[in-house]
């Protein structure tokens, strides 16, 4: 018994274990530390494949140590289909890389490579230059051709004296004055894209470039007839459009550099409407993107009816379907619209039964006056007996099933007594026969003849059974 305890523990914990393993996802290219195989500690494989060639090994399989990995001075992986730099952080006495044309997107693995002099990560898609920001061994830095728009983590890179940032998103280079020691620099052909505003005329913006004393830049172009208006720029435009555009250029002196900032500041410029939903008259309403879907809102409910979608009218029209139709360049209303509900009903008498198909606040349609020898009909009720008579002229139906009952009255002659459907009017036999099963229940606790075996006959049966069961064991 122990060990069958003991086994079912273990399969207990196995279990926990392996559902652990799987909740908690481990990421074990991150994990892997030298010595190990070099594309264990570079997961990504066009990386490993420069690693391996730097150190002249003959696999990317091939184990390589800490030691190894810190002869490494000077990497060029230039072009090579590299998308992450992960492992990177173990290259500890690089001076040089080149990482340039690749799709790298994270600095993050260089951020502590603090003897590197020289970086090549032109042609990527960086966006963030935190990474960065401590590597103040940097002397010269190439970030052209990316996706970049803000240079502040360059601030303290006291001691670079090249930097080329051209054909990037930046619109401000005033972080970059405190970088004394440049002789070159290179800030050319950006590509600023604004966020987008809502279409007006006239249509005012302002000027967000910056230069190295952080004022704003005069506009050398400006699209669609747009003027300068310091430190705006107005356009009216006849109808709407979905962009606008100026372009800057000026000659800047950053430490001992001089050259020209330049490049496309683009507004995009989007249109909305109200989107109207209207239910029976209550409306609630959506500021909606022209060309975009609609959010569809909350199925509508309407007692008796069936929703059956949204209309561009009241009745008819088009349905509209959220999945593809798009805002039109208009204010819009859309109206719900229900299909009436049918509900049925069954009409009982004593020995027929009918149906009729109404719809909701619709009348029923009275049928014939059921006949029953020795009984008046009284009326169509709402229970077989009791209930709220129907009355066909003016109750409407409900937004339910329903079921009537013929209810009858016994004749005079008959007795008098009243019967809903299926009533045998039998009052005074029914009233003899009560009598005498009073008289009954009087005289058996009296007597004691009966009551008393079932419940006797019933103990026998449990005091046998607990006998056997105390047997047994």
């Amino acid at each position: 018994m122990k060990y069958k305890g003991k086994l079912f523990l273990y399969v207990i914990l196995s279990l926990l274990i392996v559902g652990a393993s799987g909740f908690f996802k481990i990421d074990a290219q991150a994990a892997v530390t030298p010595p190990a195989a070099i594309d264990q500690i570079f997961p990504d494989e066009a990386l490993a494949k420069g690693i391996q060639t730097t150190l002249g090994k003959s696999s990317t399989a091939d184990t390589v140590t800490q030691a190894e990995l810190d002869t490494i001075t000077s990497l060029d992986i230039t072009a090579k289909g590299v998308h992450s730099l992960v492992g990177m952080n173990y290259v500890t006495n690089l001076s040089s890389v080149s990482v340039a044309n690749n799709q790298v997107s994270d600095l993050g693995p260089l951020a502590n490579l603090n003897t590197l002099a020289w970086l090549e990560v032109t042609g990527n898609q960086i966006e963030n230059l935190a990474p960065l920001s401590n590597l103040t061994s940097l002397a010269s830095l190439f970030l052209a051709g990316n996706q970049i728009t803000d240079v502040s983590a360059l601030a303290g890179l006291g001691n670079l004296v090249f930097l080329d940032i051209s054909q990037n998103k930046i619109s401000d280079i005033q972080p970059l004055n405190s970088l004394t020691k440049l002789s070159a620099i290179q800030m050319e052909n950006q590509q600023i894209v604004n966020e987008a505003l809502d279409f007006e005329t006239p249509l005012t913006v302002p000027i967000t470039v910056k230069n190295i004393a952080g004022q704003a830049i005069d506009p050398k172009n400006i699209s669609d007839n747009g003027v300068t208006d310091y430190p705006n720029i107005t356009w009216t435009l006849p109808s709407f459009i979905d962009k606008v555009s100026y372009t800057f250029n000026e000659l800047d002196t950053v430490g001992n550099a001089t050259n020209t900032f330049s490049g496309t500041v683009e507004q995009p410029l989007t249109q909305h409407f109200m989107a109207i939903f209207d239910i029976d008259g209550a409306e609630t309403s959506m500021r909606v993107e022209a060309g975009t879907l609609l959010v569809e809102p909350e199925t509508p409910t309407k007692e008796g009816y069936t929703f059956v979608g949204w209309y561009d009218a009241e009745t008819g029209g088009n349905q509209w379907d959220f999945a593809t139709d798009k805002m039109p360049a208009n204010n819009l209303t859309l109206y719900a619209q229900f299909k009436i509900n049918s509900y049925k009903v069954t009409l009982k008498t004593d020995s027929a039964v009918s149906t009729q198909m109404v719809e909701y606040q619709g009348l029923i349609q009275e049928p014939a006056m059921p006949i029953k020898a020795g009984y008046t009909f009284t009326g169509w009720y709402d229970a077989q007996t009791g209930g709220n008579q129907w009355n066909f002229a003016s109750n409407k139906m409900p937004a339910h099933d329903v079921t009537l009952y013929a209810q009858f009255s016994k004749d005079a002659s008959q007795g008098g007594a009243s019967s809903g459907t299926g009533g045998n009017g039998k009052a005074s036999n029914d009233e003899e026969d009560t009598g005498n099963q009073q008289l009954v229940n009087e005289k058996l606790p009296g007597t004691g003849d009966s009551g008393w075996l079932p419940t006797s006959l019933i103990g026998a049966i449990i005091a046998a059974i607990s006998l056997l069961t105390l047997r047994k064991k």
